[in-house]
């Protein structure tokens, strides 16, 4: 299990406007109360926190955004392998308190393979596919 360790920079989702509109999905596949209720308990983090993590984090934040508004980002559907989005997603991981964390940075790894094998973000597009290993 991935946690912030006690850091107070990540926060549950508990007020309704944190709740995010039901998502398109086939229909029935998920009821609306269903959604909310899953999502009420998932982690997000909270930059703006009056306290140690919250000001570490806004200290990264100010000190990698230059670098970070000049990178020229790849399709999305280019993401597993695109090292300016890995950059990125590591600068996001050390504002969270997990920067060193090789459990996190793997996490993250896998999630990024795992959304660009979705249909609707490689489009379909052969190239993605075959380096992806998918076609």
């Amino acid at each position: 299990t991935l946690r912030a360790g006690g850091s107070g920079i990540v926060r549950a989702m508990t007020t309704p406007t944190d709740l995010p509109t039901t998502p398109a999905t086939p229909a029935g596949a998920m009821h609306e109360q269903t959604f909310n209720e899953a999502l009420a308990g998932f982690p997000i983090p909270d930059f703006a926190a009056h306290n140690d993590a919250g000001q570490q984090a806004r200290a990264i934040a100010r000190e990698h955004i230059g670098e970070l508004a000049t990178l020229e980002l790849q399709p999305a559907s280019y993401a597993f392998h695109d090292a300016n989005r890995h950059r990125i997603d590591t600068v996001a991981l050390a504002m969270i308190g997990l920067g060193e964390n090789q459990q996190a940075s793997a996490a993250i790894d896998a999630l990024r393979q795992q959304w660009c094998r979705e249909p609707a973000v490689h489009g379909g597009t052969i190239p993605i596919m075959q380096a992806l290993g998918i076609a």
